[in-house]
């Protein structure tokens, strides 16, 4: 079994889409951890009234309150019980060979997998199309990616890594500055490089303007 952390925060309709991509998946033998983080728009009801082809478990927050999206993914931390961790980001629709190419690198390679993302709306937002540039430029299956790159969009590791340095530092408040820092710690720490990984892929839009 595979544990999958997906944080949210009042996005129930992309979330749905991000769960029928999980519905798809090649290999199923995986659990998701959907941590809340004090949705409002009918999300825990949406959630409790479903039925999914997979394990699916909420994690809140005690007060019911937003935390932000660190402390939020922190909320797994009591309840993981796999081998190997994926995180994604509610937002995103994934391939359905994702869990499967995440986890083949990691059985092969002791390190992070850091997956691409493919904006769907790249070719008629010029901010969307500099990102999916930026993304991909010199990038190639398997290269060593800088440390600082790393991100919770769509990444994975053994589980023991996370659970060992207690996840994400909740002082951490910045728009991805929690994951940097986790990045780094896990680099650190246990020596862990990030491996490009681009068949784990999942698709998503950039929803910003110039």
């Amino acid at each position: 079994m595979i544990d999958i952390i997906l944080p949210t925060y009042n996005n129930l309709g992309e979330l749905k889409a991000c769960l029928d991509g999980f519905s798809r998946q090649t290999m199923p033998d995986f659990r998701i951890l959907c941590c809340v983080d004090g949705s409002t728009d009918g999300t825990i009801e949406y959630l409790d009234e479903e039925r999914f082809p997979f394990p699916l478990k909420i994690i809140t927050h005690p007060d019911g309150k937003r935390h932000g999206s660190g402390p939020t993914r922190n909320l797994a931390l009591n309840h993981l019980q796999s081998g190997f961790l994926i995180f994604v980001d509610s937002d995103l629709i994934p391939s359905s060979d994702l869990v499967l190419n995440h986890i083949s690198l990691l059985r092969k390679k002791d390190c992070i997998s850091l997956g691409s993302i493919h904006y769907s709306n790249s070719n008629s937002v010029i901010l969307t199309d500099y990102i999916q540039s930026r993304s991909n430029l010199k990038r190639h299956p398997g290269d060593i990616i800088p440390i600082k790159y790393f991100n919770t969009q769509n990444i994975a590791i053994r589980t023991h890594y996370f659970s060992h340095c207690k996840g994400q530092d909740p002082a951490m408040s910045s728009y991805g500055g929690d994951d940097i820092e986790l990045g780094i710690r896990l680099h650190k720490t246990y020596g862990l490089r990030i491996h490009y990984n681009p068949s784990a892929f999942a698709v998503g839009e950039v929803n910003k303007t110039l």
